[in-house]
């Protein structure tokens, strides 16, 4: 497991004051895998911020232990029928208090926009580069890609090697297709890495 730094939140707002100036933690709460997933090495974040027990709203967690939230932009009439199927309470609180803090640090969103722009073109580069790889253009945090072998067997390998992407494998317009987020620099070098030695195989 790699070394990483911990602090117990008191408050929502607090975690995510913590997850704004810490880039690369995550949130633990009750019940997480996630120590098992960084003993495997699979994830390791650099800072863990203990949510467990806080009033929270009824957190919801996404497989990679974040929080999601989005924003709409639109006429007040199309925002009017929106709001008569919009599930009440939709956002919990972290996930609120999460956004007003990065929205009041324009410079750190900023940055990591830049990044993950500059990343996301390297990564299409290089998966486009590669033999049997056809890689799709985006606009998203992910790539999709479709491979000339069996999408299944690539999976697989990658899983076997701690990497961890969207299998869409399946009959019809995404047969032998994954998907890949695109992550730090790092991770995106071992992902390349470990491709380019399951294509040779």
């Amino acid at each position: 497991m790699k070394p990483f730094t911990y602090e117990r939140a008191r408050s929502s707002a607090e975690a995510a004051a913590a997850a704004a100036r810490t880039p690369g933690s995550k949130f633990i709460a009750g019940g997480t895998n996630l120590l098992d997933l960084m003993k495997l090495q699979i994830e390791t974040p650099a800072h863990l911020i203990d949510v467990n027990g806080l009033a929270l709203d009824k957190i919801e967690s996404t497989p990679g232990g974040g929080l999601r939230i989005g924003a709409l932009t639109a006429s007040a009439k199309v925002i009017d029928q929106l709001n008569k199927i919009r599930l009440p309470y939709n956002i919990n609180t972290l996930s609120q208090a999460a956004a007003v803090t990065a929205l009041g640090r324009k410079d750190v969103l900023t940055q990591q926009i830049s990044l993950l722009i500059s990343s996301r073109q390297r990564l299409y580069n290089e998966l486009s580069a590669m033999k049997g790889i056809t890689a799709y253009p985006s606009e998203t945090n992910f790539i999709l890609f479709r491979t000339a072998t069996d999408a299944a067997r690539i999976y697989e390998k990658l899983k076997e090697a701690g990497i961890l992407i969207k299998n869409l494998n399946r009959p019809g317009p995404l047969k032998n297709c994954l998907r890949v987020t695109v992550g730090t620099p790092e991770e995106n070098n071992e992902l390349i890495m470990q491709l380019r030695k399951i294509l040779k195989r």
